[in-house]
């Protein structure tokens, strides 16, 4: 059982490294995203790995000459769990009177952004609706 929480968190965790240098990639490029699907994506995988990391920082299941695996993987996949979950809700609709409120001092966040356009691309003011 000892390899599984250590496969169980590193599939996650590159699937949202890969997941963010595409939807970097795709921004950079000034394509538009679907802001909800990255949500959910990116909230399921920090689910799990939230879930996955504070068993692992909490019950310490590994033992033997691997025992520092507890600290070395657990921990970093709860930060990772946590970022990724608050990611997801920033991406979301749930915090859009908070970006309205941080908009009026930034000019850098389209208008259209902030209009409840349901895709986003930070480069251009006119975001397609889906």
């Amino acid at each position: 059982m000892d390899p599984v929480y250590n496969t169980l968190m590193a599939v996650p965790a590159g699937l949202a490294l890969v997941m963010l240098a595409v939807m970097v990639r795709r921004l950079a490029r000034g394509e538009t995203i679907h802001r909800y699907a990255w949500a959910v994506a990116y909230g399921a995988l920090g689910f799990i790995l939230t879930l996955l990391g504070a068993v692992m920082t909490l019950t310490w299941p590994l033992s033997g000459p691997v025992a520092f695996d507890n600290i070395a993987f657990g921990e970093p996949s709860l930060a990772f769990g946590v970022i990724l979950i608050a990611g997801s809700v920033l991406i979301s609709s749930f915090v859009e009177t908070a970006l309205i409120e941080f908009a009026a001092a930034s000019p850098a966040l389209p208008r259209a952004y902030l209009m409840g356009t349901e895709t986003f691309n930070p480069y251009c003011c006119f975001c397609a609706r889906s």
